[in-house]
């Protein structure tokens, strides 16, 4: 789709990544320690897995596809995936505090998502900061280099 051409080493690096996959799949199933599990849920959870990495690899071929169209810096295109990413996920947690999610919601009002709660679990445990700043340490050099 984008005219690139992978060498031998990128093709064994995805089929080992894929084994390892698989290998992990396998392993919740054969190796399920939780008396309560549920196999279809089990199985649900490694498909999503899967399927996140479809459509990551789709926007990568797209993202690739677009700049090699268009003649927009990387770091360009970075910094707006990125603005535009937390603006639209900004608006959207609005509403997501608000939507009641009932027995599947571990927030204190049973709501998709309770940002406020985040905000205070933050202020009361110095280490959820220091992990997400750690965090954005690791993604950023990462995502500025290219």
């Amino acid at each position: 789709m984008t005219g690139f051409q992978f060498c031998r080493s990128k093709w064994i690096g995805m089929f080992v990544v894929i084994g390892g996959l698989a290998i992990v799949g396998i392993s919740d199933i054969v190796f399920n320690q939780q008396a309560n599990a549920d196999m279809n849920s089990i199985i649900t959870g490694d498909l999503l897995i899967i399927m996140a990495q479809i459509i990551a690899a789709c926007q990568m071929v797209y993202e690739e596809k677009f700049l090699s169209k268009y003649d927009v810096p990387a770091l360009v295109a970075v910094g707006l995936e990125g603005f535009f990413g937390f603006t639209v996920l900004a608006i959207i947690l609005v509403p997501l505090a608000y939507i009641p999610a009932g027995s599947f919601s571990a927030t204190p009002f049973h709501t998709v998502e309770d940002a406020i709660d985040a905000f205070a679990q933050m202020r009361n445990n110095y280490l959820i900061v220091i992990g997400l700043v750690g965090t954005l340490g690791l993604i950023s050099p990462s995502a500025l280099s290219g």
